[in-house]
């Protein structure tokens, strides 16, 4: 089910937005993970737009799956801050309310992405989430491609502890809108910081 879940979203988020969308698969040496970023204004003329993170965890023997994913609506203060507000679902909880802001700032080879925010369920909790991108050109047809992206979730009040929380490493090549190369998934749960690593090679595109 978290399969086609996520498939369908994929298929959904390329039919409606015509503006490029990295979808990206690791294979790793414990799990298969699947990624996916959108992150565009709905027109030039308007500051509404629409944010989706979607990332999915896939064991080899088909246990323990995770899905986890945020969809929210934006709102442009500035060109580069705006407000959001939608839902937000981990693969363990029913769908619940979660709004933030995000900073996004580019500038040549470089890309930074800050969503801080909260979620509502039957507690709050802050859900933080950010990549810092690099991708120097090597040659005309070829770009050095680095990541680090991290997600930490942790929740308020006296009992609060950590809930969820990553990091993701990537290096590799880029060529026009195909990037491969090798990463590092190093993926913590509950308040015990319960850790799994995951390394293996990628491949990452972009459809426009």
């Amino acid at each position: 089910m978290h399969t086609l879940l996520f498939c369908s979203f994929l298929l959904f988020a390329q039919n409606v937005f015509s503006q490029p969308i990295p979808v990206e698969t690791l294979v790793g040496h414990k799990r298969v993970y699947g990624f996916s970023l959108i992150n565009r204004q709905f027109s030039d003329s308007t500051r509404f737009g629409f944010f989706s993170l979607t990332s999915f965890n896939g064991t080899y023997d088909n246990k323990g799956n995770e899905l986890v994913t945020c969809n929210q609506l934006t709102f442009a203060l500035t060109k580069r801050l705006k407000i959001a507000a939608g839902t937000s679902f981990n693969g363990l909880l029913e769908f619940f309310p979660s709004a933030g802001l995000q900073y996004t700032w580019f500038k040549g080879p470089f890309l930074v992405v800050f969503n801080p925010g909260f979620e509502f369920n039957t507690r709050v909790a802050t859900q933080n989430f950010g990549i810092f991108q690099w991708q120097p050109e090597l040659t005309p047809k070829w770009n050095l491609y680095t990541r680090i992206q991290g997600l930490f979730i942790h929740s308020l009040g006296k009992t609060g502890s950590h809930e969820r929380s990553f990091y993701h490493l990537r290096t590799g090549l880029t060529n026009n809108n195909y990037t491969f190369g090798v990463g590092l998934n190093a993926d913590y749960f509950g308040p015990l910081y319960t850790v799994i690593y995951n390394f293996g090679g990628f491949l990452r595109y972009e459809f426009r």
